[in-house]
């Protein structure tokens, strides 16, 4: 089926209220960034059923007060690389590079949550009119339509509109928020005088500069190269959203979402955007949750791909992403756990992972990256979005909390990441 393409109107003229509502939902959602909004209608949001096609949205036709989303919503924030293109002798930056970044965001109304599915940017995927690619290569040859066209294909899902953004432009909002705290679990340095890239940051609490968080999402020259990256990405947005939740941030909405208008493209309509913020304003940060499209590493042809593991993606998407599947906890010796020290007790290691190696889980070893020193409540972290499997673990240890992110060991299932709470045999 034919996509139709389309040329993005650039908005102008929304209020502060609306800045500020719409900053928040992007910020939630995933890239941090805000999209200017206007009125909206107090009627339903009709959502193509066509999971090629990104339509066009209807004008407002009606003025009224904030209305709610009605029915979920899936939404593909992309981040680009710098690209340059030439006008008139002019260079000048545009968003047509490959995205680094690919996240298919999807937002439930009842009851409200947020789940964010990464797309390794190295995905091996059919780009239509073109043969067989890395999937980051979709929006040079034809945009966030195009882009959008592959990724449906790949997860078997619609994907209702998209959002698109340079990534020059977090160096600019992450200075302007005072930049980010984030914990660096190890030494990255990688040096490329041809290209000007020069990284180098330490293991441990950090506070980062827009430069520096520009150096942590790029970095990828280590043994996991674009999967550490996907896991970077969602550390950091994880940190970015605790950073954009305090007052001082709040206030600067309307300066932030004006460095983001530069570097922005979308096909939300106004009255989407309204919806959307004001369904998931209120939301516990606990419900938003990220996982990434499972698969292997491998080549092809001599060329390095993230190779997606069809059967696991489907379960993925139909458990965690839509919920059309109600997720099952398997037996326990069909399960991998990673354990990490977050309050520096070896003995507390020690007797966790025999407690756990006693209630008959497969495969349990210590994971020797660096955990954030001083964590109060043990976490759980679903690596592969397995929420009925990690809530059984936490019923065995009597302690934990289940996080839903691709940032624990990557070749568990659950990674626990010891807290306070946990002291010998049995919490305190």
């Amino acid at each position: 089926m034919n996509v139709r393409r389309r040329q993005v109107n650039r908005r102008r003229g929304p209020g502060w209220r609306e800045y500020i509502l719409a900053l928040s939902l992007t910020v939630t959602a995933g890239l941090g960034v805000g999209i200017a909004v206007g009125q909206s209608i107090d009627q339903d949001v009709p959502l193509s059923d066509d999971p090629t096609a990104i339509e066009s949205p209807e004008p407002p036709r009606t003025v009224s007060l904030l209305p709610r989303l009605h029915a979920p919503m899936n939404i593909l924030l992309m981040a680009t690389d710098v690209h340059y293109e030439y006008r008139q002798g002019k260079r000048l930056m545009d968003l047509r590079g490959n995205t680094d970044t690919m996240l298919l965001a999807r937002v439930e109304p009842t009851p409200i949550n947020v789940r964010v599915l990464s797309i390794p940017r190295d995905t091996r995927v059919p780009i239509p009119g073109h043969g067989t690619f890395k999937i980051n290569a979709a929006n040079p040859y034809g945009g966030p339509t195009l882009s959008a066209q592959v990724v449906a294909n790949l997860l078997n899902v619609p994907v209702d509109r998209y959002v698109l953004i340079n990534t020059r432009a977090v160096v600019k909002l992450v200075d302007e928020m005072g930049g980010v705290d984030l914990f660096v679990p190890k030494n990255l340095h990688y040096d490329d005088n041809t290209g000007g890239l020069h990284i180098h940051l330490r293991k441990g609490n950090n506070h980062l500069s827009g430069q520096a968080a520009h150096d942590f999402l790029r970095f990828r020259h280590d043994e996991l190269g674009d999967i550490g990256r996907v896991q970077r990405q969602q550390m950091f947005l994880q940190a970015l959203v605790q950073q954009y939740f305090t007052p001082t941030n709040l206030l600067k909405t309307p300066q932030l979402l004006a460095t983001a208008k530069e570097n922005l493209e979308t096909n939300l309509s106004n009255e989407e955007l309204i919806r959307l913020v004001t369904t998931i304003k209120d939301i516990d940060r606990d419900k938003v949750w990220m996982t990434m499209v499972p698969g292997v590493a491998g080549s092809r042809d001599g060329v390095s791909y993230w190779l997606s593991d069809p059967a696991g993606t489907e379960r993925v998407v139909s458990t965690f992403l839509t919920g059309q599947m109600a997720p099952e906890a398997r037996l326990p010796n069909r399960y991998r756990v990673a354990i990490r020290d977050g309050i520096g007790n070896r003995q507390g290691v020690r007797a966790l992972k025999s407690l756990v190696t006693r209630a008959g889980y497969g495969r349990v070893d210590v994971d020797g990256l660096a955990a954030q020193l001083g964590l109060e409540k043990t976490q759980i972290i679903a690596q592969n979005a397995d929420v009925a499997g990690a809530e059984v673990l936490a019923a065995t240890l009597g302690v934990g909390q289940v996080v839903v992110a691709a940032t624990g060991n990557i070749y568990s299932d659950f990674t626990v990441v010891i807290g306070r709470d946990w002291k010998g045999d049995s919490p305190h």
